[in-house]
């Protein structure tokens, strides 16, 4: 029996989480949405999931202390994380969050076929994708 991967989406904007959901679960990946780091970590205690893929701006905790939090976990510090963000300073953004230790870093406005084929890369690279499977 093959389990497909699952992905928490981390963004206070419903928009974004309901289509990213909408993108990714469509796909066959199983979704957990989280509008907080506070909700998120709730979320994580009771499934950790293959990915995480988290906005950088939100209102308690942003993207890059939530990846602090993660990384500093000794049984999450391997978990696939990807930063996404509007941000205009995306180029210092980005640096800052792959030197913190994220996989990755999407820059909003994207395709839904490039999410795809980030999440697909970060998954591979990862081996979640297999491990998900056995």
């Amino acid at each position: 029996m093959t389990t497909a991967p699952s992905i928490l989406i981390v963004d206070d904007e419903f928009s974004f989480a309901e289509i990213g959901e909408m993108i990714l679960g469509g796909a066959g990946y199983r979704i957990r949405r989280a509008a907080s780091v506070a909700e998120a970590m709730k979320l994580i205690a009771e499934e950790v999931p293959h990915l995480i893929l988290s906005d950088v701006e939100m209102p308690e905790t942003d993207g890059f202390d939530f990846l602090r939090q993660i990384r500093a976990r000794e049984d999450l510090k391997d978990t696939p994380f990807i930063l996404m963000s509007a941000r205009r300073s995306y180029p210092e953004d980005r640096v800052s969050g792959l030197e913190l230790g994220g996989d990755d870093y999407l820059a909003m406005p994207f395709s839904a076929n490039e999410l795809l084929a980030l999440v697909r890369a970060v998954l591979r690279r990862s081996g979640a994708a297999v491990a998900a499977a056995k």
